[in-house]
């Protein structure tokens, strides 16, 4: 950039960039260019004279010859090292520089923890097929498989040659695997009480008892008669023959009773007789079947369907049995259960007696119990609620109520075989009481032994 001045009619020309020293020949300093500009703009800026301006601030217009070239200075001293510079724009990015080469193998680190399980990969191409292996050993037998329809009958042509020799019978083949075992049939139902048997022959005699006490003598009602005149008394003849037996008399007329005589020692204890026979005067059994499905909670399972009752103890109007004596009972139910739980009480005289569940799965519940009855005791099967009555009905599934007397407290009964002059029946419950409240019967699946 060049600025003209001019001093007392001279038209100068001022560069503020000279090439050169513009320091006086004193200054040892190196001067830069931009601190010459610098002079030269403060001298020009306070009104100096001509004289007073460096040669390096003046430049003429007019352009002298240019001089010959000087020959290049020294090399100066290196200036001191400046302020760093502000820091600049990040650069863009450089280019990827070249892959080194591969670095030596290092030395095997230690197994780290094994990681999760990735997820399963990508399915790889087939590979080629192998080469085909030797033949293997002959596999066993097969199970015969299972006989295909019958096909179409065929047509026969007519045939006009002659029937062929009989082929040679081929071997036999190979016995087919044995199938696996059926489940396991429905119990089928209690049969009918079977006859009397014989009687058996009498058992071996016991120890001798003990010898019993005397009894008193007892009275003689005979009467001796009156004694005849004596006869006179004869010769004595020869000794005849034996004759024959004669015919047994008639006994005696019953003579008087004698006065009782004094009580005579106690004899010696006799043998232990043989126990005689003790019949039960009265018999009792019953069994019956259920006809419908989830029997109402609030009232005994309806078994309606009589399959023996000869004693007419088990009513069926009420599906209640009613013992005929005291003595010692066996009794027994056995229940399908499909669709429902089934949580089931035996009941006597309206308390429970023993409890049964199963859970909704097709199955079986059932027990058997010996226990005693009083004469009139009334039993009775009942469901928990209508959650809990999964009894079903059909015709492949049978549920039943069965018992019997097993034997009475006593031989001599005072009832008859049946209910009769003999025995009054208790009156039927009008209303029959449900599970009690305490203990709570809860049902857990998990408790149950597993299905056979």
């Amino acid at each position: 950039m060049m600025r003209r001045w001019v001093f007392g009619g001279v038209r100068l020309l001022l560069a503020f960039v000279c090439v050169g020293n513009a320091l006086p020949s004193s200054s040892t300093a190196p001067v830069s260019v931009l601190d010459q500009a610098a002079m030269c703009q403060e001298v020009l800026s306070s009104s100096p004279t001509p004289m007073s301006v460096p040669w390096s601030c003046l430049c003429y217009s007019c352009k002298g010859t240019q001089g010959v070239s000087g020959a290049k200075g020294a090399q100066g001293v290196p200036g001191s090292p400046g302020s760093p510079g502000m820091r600049g724009a990040k650069g863009s990015p450089g280019a990827a520089g070249l892959q080194g080469l591969q670095g030596p193998r290092g030395f095997k680190g230690a197994a780290g923890e094994p990681g999760e399980k990735g997820p399963p990969g990508n399915i790889g191409m087939r590979g080629n097929t192998g080469e085909k292996g030797d033949k293997g050993d002959s596999g066993n037998d097969g199970v015969p498989g299972t006989q295909g329809p019958p096909g179409l009958q065929g047509v026969c042509p007519p045939c006009t040659g002659q029937k062929g020799a009989a082929g040679v019978a081929g071997p036999p083949g190979p016995a087919g695997a044995s199938g696996n075992n059926g489940l396991a049939g429905v119990n089928g139902v209690n049969g009918s009480k079977g006859d009397k048997g014989d009687a058996g022959p009498p058992g071996v005699g016991g120890p001798p008892g003990a010898k019993g006490d005397l009894g008193p003598q007892g009275l003689c009602n005979c009467v001796n008669g009156a004694p005849g005149p004596a006869g006179a008394v004869g010769a004595q003849g020869p000794q005849g023959l034996p004759g024959a037996v004669g015919p047994r008399g008639n006994a005696g007329a019953k003579g008087d009773q004698g006065v009782q005589g004094d009580k005579g020692s106690q004899g010696e204890q006799g043998y232990q007789g043989v126990p005689g026979p003790c019949t039960p005067a009265v018999q009792s059994s019953f069994s019956a079947m259920l006809t419908v499905s989830y029997p109402k909670s609030s009232l005994p399972i309806p078994f309606t369907r009589i399959l023996h009752n000869p004693q007419n103890h088990y009513d069926a109007v009420n599906s209640i049995y009613i013992a005929p004596t005291n003595g010692t009972y066996l009794i027994s139910f056995q229940l399908s259960v499909y669709g429902r739980v089934l949580v089931v009480g035996l009941f006597r005289n309206g308390r429970v007696v023993s409890r049964a569940a199963q859970d909704a799965n097709r199955g079986v519940c059932s027990q058997t119990l010996v226990m005693r009855l009083s004469a009139g005791d009334t039993v009775w099967l009942q469901t928990k609620n209508d959650q809990s009555n999964g009894v079903y009905f059909d015709t492949n599934s049978d549920s039943t109520f069965t018992g019997y007397l097993i034997y009475p407290d006593t031989c001599d009964a005072s009832v008859t075989r049946s209910f009769g002059a003999g025995f009054a029946p208790p009156p039927v419950p009008t209303s029959y009481p449900g599970f009690p409240a305490e203990p709570e019967v809860t049902f857990n699946p998990s408790h149950m032994p597993p299905s056979g």
